[in-house]
């Protein structure tokens, strides 16, 4: 069994609001360094409307020499006080429920590819104590898909009561995996470092560790 820990990546990009209200005028464009932070913004014209309706996009854009992408597209009515979000993805993040339960659940993440430029992924996950089976795929090519199980240390299980941490796994998540690549199908065990789902009845707990596996499917060209 390996030690993964990964590479810092400096993250060349930023995520562009396009809005306009209800008279079609365009309203100041902001770059932001997360789509989390664009879509503060987005919120914040739900709950504050100007003029009752508008629309827009949040654009991707990571090299001053190409043109950056469109990446979400909403639209608001204050009389529903909803959004429409469509980001592009099989199984976009903001629809799955915030409070995660036992069970099998999806979501989607944009990810870069080695050429910099972002490409939807698909992981699925079947959770069950401080363990769950996992599967990641091409948003585009769900016969490429990679498998497996990952287990963290039962200090982030709410329900641990006194029990001693088993398998002395710190923050590491350990991972097991099968996929099958251009070399054949190939499988192993690796621990990777900082990676444990820290709190996995929270929905966004689950994204920093399904980018680090990703990050290491990908250095070890298992996804591809």
């Amino acid at each position: 069994m390996s030690d993964w820990e990964g590479n810092a990546v400096k993250e060349d990009c930023y995520f562009e609001t396009r809005f306009t209200d209800c008279y079609g005028t365009e309203l100041p464009r902001h770059r932001y360094d997360t789509l989390d932070a664009a879509m503060a913004e987005a919120y914040d014209l739900s709950g504050f409307s100007r003029g009752g309706f508008w629309r827009g996009s949040i654009w991707y854009g990571h090299d001053a020499e190409c043109a950056p992408i469109e990446f979400v597209r909403m639209r608001t009515e204050t009389n529903e006080r909803g959004e429409y979000l469509d980001d592009g993805t099989n199984f976009p993040l903001e629809k799955l429920d915030l409070t995660i339960k036992p069970g099998e659940f999806n979501f989607s993440l944009w990810l870069k590819e080695p050429d910099g430029l972002p490409k939807p992924y698909d992981f699925g996950f079947h959770w069950e104590g401080c363990k769950a089976d996992w599967g990641c795929w091409p948003g585009d090519d769900p016969e490429n898909r990679c498998t497996g199980t990952m287990t963290w240390s039962n200090q982030y299980d709410i329900c641990r009561g006194d029990d001693k941490e088993i398998g002395d796994l710190g923050h590491d998540l350990l991972v097991t995996y099968t996929a099958s690549s251009p070399r054949g199908e190939m499988s192993g065990q690796t621990r990777i470092r900082d990676a444990a789902v820290r709190d996995p009845t929270r929905r966004d707990a689950w994204v920093a560790p399904a980018r680090k596996l990703f990050e290491f499917l990908r250095s070890q060209k298992l996804m591809y």
